[in-house]
C-alpha cells in the first residue's frame, strides 16, 4: 500500500492492520516516493514487513512490483489464512 493514501495514511492503515485478530499477520508492503529514514522507520515500527520507494519511471516501478510479487507469491511462505484461529 501507498505510505501517503488519502484519508488513512498508509501508518493508521498497518497499525488498524496489525490491530486486527484477522489481518495481524497479513504480510504488508508499504511504497511511498519517500526515502525518508524517518518514512522507513516508522514503517517498520508499526509492523511492515517492507518498506520500497517508488522509482519516478514507469519500467523500473514495473519491474520492481514484478520482483515483489514473485517473492510474495512465488518464493514467501505466508501464514495460513486460519492463523488466528488456529493459536
Amino acid at each position: 500500500m501507498d505510505l501517503n493514501m488519502p484519508g488513512l495514511d498508509g501508518i493508521e492503515t498497518l497499525r488498524a492492520i496489525r490491530a486486527s485478530e484477522q489481518t495481524g499477520s497479513l504480510p504488508v508492503v508499504l511504497l511511498s516516493s519517500s526515502n525518508s529514514k524517518r518514512d522507513v522507520n516508522r514503517a517498520y515500527r508499526f509492523g511492515a514487513n517492507a518498506f520500497l520507494t517508488k522509482p519516478g519511471a514507469y519500467e523500473p516501478y514495473v519491474e520492481k512490483v514484478r520482483a515483489l510479487v514473485r517473492y510474495w507469491l512465488e518464493m514467501a511462505e505466508l501464514p495460513s489464512a486460519t492463523l488466528a484461529s488456529s493459536n
